[in-house]
């Protein structure tokens, strides 16, 4: 398939094109792959994604997998924008609600499985690279604005984006969404975004209700190789000359570039460290202790190079 994929990179071309993006990631991946065979680990990852597609989302004209995740593409125009808008929803809140049995019927499926996913919904224009009549992926800022949106719903549930326009639904399916304001690194740094959230289920993280930009921050950075990391059993322990002094306002993020078949994607992906770190203090120096292992777990899911480096930065308010 890449080698493939390489020779039709050669004559592809870009073009604009309206589309509904949706991400669907698989909440507790990451612990799940580290008590699981690998086989049986990729079996259902590949059970999973198919009964996504086939029985919620048959209709969408392009989806990859990224790890434990999966983007599906779902284009549009201004003559059945009211239908798929609320197909795309519709779809996207029975998948939500069935997930933690979508391979009890599955008989290669007879091990424990991830029982909740987080969705994230938007919708406007992505550009399309295709060559001699297949499409080989979509790029562009609202594949990373959908992402973002994937990663505030937990711990589980689903996120839609303001500008999709939430008075296209149907009035019994917009009731199960409540409108929230929500800071997004890259996309909404200074103003909020409205977002809608799945009411009952998302419970939004505390930085998202702080400006990125506005606020005085403080931050630490270190950049590591994926093999660095790997080296690591358990926990690496960080010096640091400041935090905030209630630690439910510092967050960590890792960002680092995705790849699909082994060839970069061109866009980078953020990953936030939840529960997965501490600040303590030794001999008067504080220091940032960050558990390695289940960064590097998520990882090696979506085949990330050995060789690429991995940012992590930790922010705290001053």
């Amino acid at each position: 398939m890449h080698n493939e994929f390489k020779k039709l990179l050669k004559c592809s071309e870009g073009s604009s094109e309206q589309v509904i993006t949706v991400f669907v990631d698989i909440r507790g991946f990451s612990k799940f792959s580290q008590v699981t065979e690998s086989p049986d680990t990729a079996m259902y990852v590949k059970r999973a994604f198919l009964n996504i597609l086939d029985g919620y989302f048959p209709y969408a004209k392009f989806f990859k997998s990224i790890g434990d995740g999966l983007l599906i593409i779902v284009p549009f125009n201004e003559r059945i924008l009211h239908s798929i808008c609320n197909k795309v929803v519709r779809s996207s809140v029975e998948c939500h609600e069935r997930f933690n049995t979508i391979c009890d019927d599955d008989p290669i499926i007879n091990f424990s499985t991830p029982d909740k996913i987080g969705i994230g919904i938007s919708r406007g224009t992505a550009c399309k690279l295709s060559s001699r009549g297949k499409t080989l992926d979509y790029s562009g800022r609202l594949l990373n604005l959908t992402s973002r949106l994937m990663n505030l719903a937990r711990p589980s549930g689903i996120v839609i984006d303001g500008d999709f326009k939430i008075e296209l639904l149907e009035p019994a399916l917009a009731q199960q969404f409540e409108q929230k304001a929500a800071y997004l690194r890259g996309i909404a740094e200074d103003v909020p975004r409205e977002i809608h959230i799945y009411k009952g289920v998302v419970s939004l993280p505390g930085e998202t209700q702080i400006p990125i930009r506005g606020a005085s921050w403080g931050e630490h950075k270190w950049e590591y190789t994926l093999e660095r990391l790997m080296g690591i059993p358990s926990t690496l322990n960080l010096d640091i000359d400041g935090s905030s002094r209630d630690p439910k306002d510092d967050y960590v993020e890792a960002t680092y570039p995705t790849f699909s078949d082994g060839l970069s994607t061109g866009w980078r992906d953020v990953n936030y460290l939840t529960d997965e770190w501490v600040i303590v203090e030794k001999a008067g120096k504080k220091q940032f202790c960050w558990k390695v292992p289940r960064l590097v777990a998520k990882l090696q899911s979506l085949g990330f190079p050995k060789t690429e480096k991995v940012q992590v930065t930790y922010k705290f308010k001053k």
